[in-house]
């Protein structure tokens, strides 16, 4: 005695509804998830600064522009630059701005920070480095940061 088309066609549905199932709640999951792409650019800066008159706290040229394309406000404490397991820059957020989904905030580098990302850029010849953004829920949210435009800056002084 064997299983009918009936038995199977009843088996196909339940399999079918389980795995329809666990695939929106993968989804949903993935979807709620804080999501954030980084960006090195230049920065418009008003009251800019010659090179020459510059510290080491005084702003640089560059900022590091982050986008929430999630579908949650995210509100970030810290952002590391690390190469493999070693930190290269350590910038803190002086003020905690809100990023809301489809938005853009910028994080000015000080001059230390380009200064050390420089570099580290000369000495290990990165084209790019990890990103970890603490938020404040306490939570991770890593990325890549591409560092083409230190190196081009680097191709131009040499």
């Amino acid at each position: 005695m064997g299983i009918t088309s009936e038995a199977w066609t009843l088996i196909g549905v339940i399999v079918g509804t389980l795995l329809g199932f666990c695939l929106t709640v993968m989804k949903e999951y993935y979807n709620q998830k804080p999501r954030l792409s980084f960006k090195l650019s230049t920065q418009n800066q008003e009251g800019y600064l010659e090179p020459k008159q510059r510290t080491k706290t005084s702003p640089s040229d560059y900022a590091i522009y982050v986008c929430n394309y999630g579908r949650k406000p995210v509100v970030l404490t810290n952002l590391s630059l690390l190469l493999g397991k070693k930190l290269l820059v350590d910038r803190l957020v002086n003020e905690y701005k809100t990023i809301f989904p489809y938005e853009t905030s910028q994080y000015v580098l000080m001059e230390q920070d380009y200064e050390a990302l420089l570099f580290h850029c000369k000495k290990h010849k990165l084209k790019a480095c990890d990103i970890v953004a603490d938020n404040i829920a306490g939570g991770e949210i890593k990325g890549k940061l591409d560092l083409c435009m230190l190196n081009m800056q680097l191709s131009c002084n040499m």
